[in-house]
């Protein structure tokens, strides 16, 4: 079943809660933090934080959007950022798909998030 942390946890905090069917941003907040190996605490933090923490947080956005077909305006109210924040972290996931490497990357969790989504959902259906 598909984990997330409570928004308003400490930033130290590991206190997680068990989504039955949540929205395409939780998916891939939790997909990134796994893959990027960043807190997903930090992904909801409304400060920028590290440039790498920035980056999966941008990820995270263009993935709600482009794969769970979240509006820029629900992915921006998710991450507590205005829905042109999240447009700008889609254009620049986008200008950097040209690198193959960091194509083939985003190309994987776009890969991986429906089929977490497809199992958190099977989970809950079993535990229903």
């Amino acid at each position: 079943m598909l984990l997330h942390v409570i928004s308003d946890a400490p930033a130290h905090s590991h206190n997680l809660q068990v989504a039955a069917d949540p929205p395409p941003a939780i998916v891939a907040v939790a997909v990134v933090a796994q893959v990027f190996a960043v807190p997903a605490a930090d992904l909801m933090r409304t400060t920028r934080g590290r440039a790498g923490v920035a980056l999966a947080r941008q990820i995270a956005m263009y993935l709600a959007h482009v794969v769970g077909g979240q509006t820029l305006t629900d992915i921006g109210h998710h991450f507590r950022r205005d829905r042109t924040t999240v447009a700008h972290a889609c254009r620049l996931v986008e200008s950097r798909r040209d690198d193959p490497s960091f194509d083939r990357v985003v190309e994987l969790l776009e890969w991986i998030i429906p089929v977490f989504a497809s199992r958190n959902a099977a989970a809950a259906a079993h535990q229903a």
